[in-house]
């Protein structure tokens, strides 16, 4: 990743959850034998203008910041967040997660994990994706 101009991954779940310190932001580490291997944010409701303020009402969690170690690429990791994040949702009486982004190719992924595209809007000449799926 450095090659590519990326800060190196760091190695270690604590070395992860060091940078972050902003409750409202809730940082989640994904370990795999006691390595970050990925990690998210989960908030507690959309601030994105993208839902309307009916949906900005309902209960949500709202997936975001979701990264992976590239070592680990192919293992379906963002999968496993994502799925973590529909059942924290169910378990906490939410019925969506939602998801953001203005990357066509994460729009797709997304949706192979289950997510539906709720709407699209223009900001500052890009598309933005607005996306739930279900809590189970």
């Amino acid at each position: 990743m450095a090659e590519r101009g990326y800060s190196p991954w760091p190695q270690t779940p604590s070395d992860v959850a060091s940078r972050a310190d902003m409750p409202e932001c809730p940082l989640y580490v994904l370990e795999k034998d006691g390595i970050a291997v990925g990690c998210t944010i989960l908030l507690d409701k959309p601030g994105t203008a993208v839902f309307s303020p009916a949906e900005r009402a309902e209960p949500c969690f709202v997936l975001t910041s979701s990264v992976t170690d590239p070592v680990f690429a192919g293992q379906n990791l963002g999968e496993k967040i994502a799925q973590w994040a529909l059942e924290r949702a169910a378990a906490e009486g939410k019925k969506y997660v939602r998801r953001v982004t203005h990357e066509e190719r994460l729009m797709m992924y997304y949706k192979r994990q289950g997510f539906d595209v709720v709407r699209t809007a223009e900001r500052h000449g890009r598309t933005i994706w607005g996306m739930q799926a279900e809590a189970n």
